[in-house]
């Protein structure tokens, strides 16, 4: 259901109060119908006082006026005393206000906005007030150029520039350069965006932050790390190439938008600034500032075995580890360190400040040489004790073969004393049967012994494999017998 009309007095005072609203702050025709309601009230006031005068005519008119009607000897009578001295000086009291009141508020606008001279000052009021000579400036390259220049006085330095936009703001033209976006504040607030193209800002809009959206591209000779067991590592030569965040996907140029940008991201990067001892930070010191704290994070939760060995890369059990790492290609320690920067959560900080990371480049990483000196006695330490401790299992491993091997000698000894003893009770062998099998199985257990004796000293690690794989197919129904 559509909602009733407002009532037409209601409707009247809207409209009167939206007049009057921009008859005081609007710009362009506006301007223009102040100018010319000061003109008019300069005009009544002048007539006014014409009014209350009683003016004699000049008296070589008076012949030619007597010849004229009485009403139009009036008309033209009246015109032409308004050109005489006594009519004129009743604009002088309106123009000198007017010219007073302007120098006054010049002077007044320059002292308060710290301007380099009055007609600055005065440049901005009938800008302002009048619309005539918007001042205009240009953007490109990621800042803002402005030609003119104050005139130095004798024995004056130049003065700053006395275009009134950037101190003050508009009213005013902006001309922005292809690759370069602006932003704009009204009373503390953003109010406008704007990219590539010609711009009118209006009073008291200022230019808060510009922005170069090329491809940027910054480099840090040398980042000093710490890794976790306390050993340093330079990173040479950090290059890193990001621009303006296009939005929550990646935009592609096109012939009608070459430059695309977020109007989020201008927003973050304008207002996401910190401030230090030298002022407030650069957008662009911030992406290379991010990825060197991003590289020395990523050391220091690494100990130095585990960045350099390729086992070590993203996908293994070392801790700071990245996204898994493809079959058969493991990484050296930059292609870590860049997977590290090409992850889910890098994507998400830098998307908060407002930049898209295009790609990143790392050159060699470096240690003192006492430290790599150390570091191969330490790796030579741990190969000699691993070795070590092979030799050591082969050998306990030896023993217990060889044990199991008189062991099953043993067993072998009885087994052949006992194989052709007759099973039933009743018969039994006689002593020199049981002579001839001890003989027999005690022949062959010592050729057995001697040759486990004369073997043990020559068994190397292939052999023990050998061994140990023998050992593993034994019979499941042998026993051990001690004795």
């Amino acid at each position: 259901m559509s909602s009733a009309p407002p009532p037409a007095s209601k409707s009247f005072t809207r409209s009167a109060l939206k007049f009057f609203y921009q008859l005081i702050d609007g710009d362009h025709e506006w301007a223009d119908r102040r100018a010319i309601l000061l003109f008019i009230a300069v005009n009544i006031f002048a007539l006014m006082g014409r009014a209350t005068e009683q003016i004699t005519p000049w008296e070589p008119l008076q012949p030619y006026l007597n010849t004229l009607p009485a009403p139009l000897a009036s008309v033209f009578h009246f015109f032409i005393s308004l050109f005489y001295f006594q009519s004129l000086r009743h604009f002088l009291p309106p123009l000198v206000g007017c010219v007073l009141a302007v120098l006054l508020a010049s002077n007044y606008v320059r002292d308060l906005f710290e301007l380099p001279d009055l007609q600055t000052g005065y440049r901005y009021l009938t800008a302002s007030m009048f619309g005539w000579d918007y001042p205009s400036i240009n953007i490109k390259e990621g800042g803002y150029e402005v030609t003119e220049k104050a005139k130095p006085g004798l024995g004056q330095q130049e003065k700053a520039e006395t275009n009134p936009i950037p101190k003050i703001g508009g009213p005013g033209f902006v001309s922005i350069a292809p690759g370069n976006v602006a932003l704009f504040e009204r009373m503390g607030k953003p109010s406008k965006i704007a990219g590539a193209g010609k711009h009118f800002i209006g009073r008291f809009e200022a230019l808060r932050e510009v922005l170069d959206l090329r491809d940027q591209f910054r480099s840090r000779e040398q980042v000093k790390a710490v890794t976790k067991d306390g050993v340093p590592v330079t990173v040479r030569n950090t290059q890193v190439s990001f621009r303006v965040r296009t939005g929550s996907r990646r935009r592609e140029r096109k012939p009608d938008e070459t430059y695309p940008f977020s109007s989020a991201a201008v927003r973050r990067i304008a207002y996401g600034k910190t401030v230090g001892a030298r002022g407030p930070s650069v957008w662009t010191d911030g992406a290379i500032n991010t990825v060197t704290g991003s590289v020395r994070s990523y050391i220091s939760r690494l100990t130095f075995d585990e960045l350099v060995s390729r086992d070590g890369a993203p996908g293994s059990s070392a801790p700071g580890a990245g996204a898994a790492t493809p079959p058969g290609k493991p990484l050296d320690p930059r292609e870590k360190i860049k997977a590290e920067l090409n992850n889910d959560a890098s994507y998400v900080k830098f998307a908060d400040m407002g930049i898209e990371l295009l790609w990143v480049s790392l050159g060699h990483l470096e240690t003192p040489r006492d430290v790599i000196e150390q570091r191969i006695e330490a790796w030579e330490a741990d190969w000699q004790g691993e070795e070590k401790m092979r030799q050591a299992e082969g050998e306990a491993y030896k023993m217990r073969a060889m044990e199991y091997a008189r062991a099953a000698a043993r067993l072998e000894f009885i087994e052949r004393i006992t194989a052709n003893l007759p099973n039933s009770p009743d018969a039994v062998p006689s002593a020199e049967f049981i002579l001839v099998q001890f003989g027999e199985a005690l022949s062959s257990t010592i050729k057995l012994e001697e040759k486990l004796s004369s073997a043990s000293l020559g068994f190397g690690i292939d052999e023990l494999s050998l061994l140990k794989m023998i050992g593993k197919q034994r019979p499941p129904t042998a026993k051990v017998i001690d004795g």
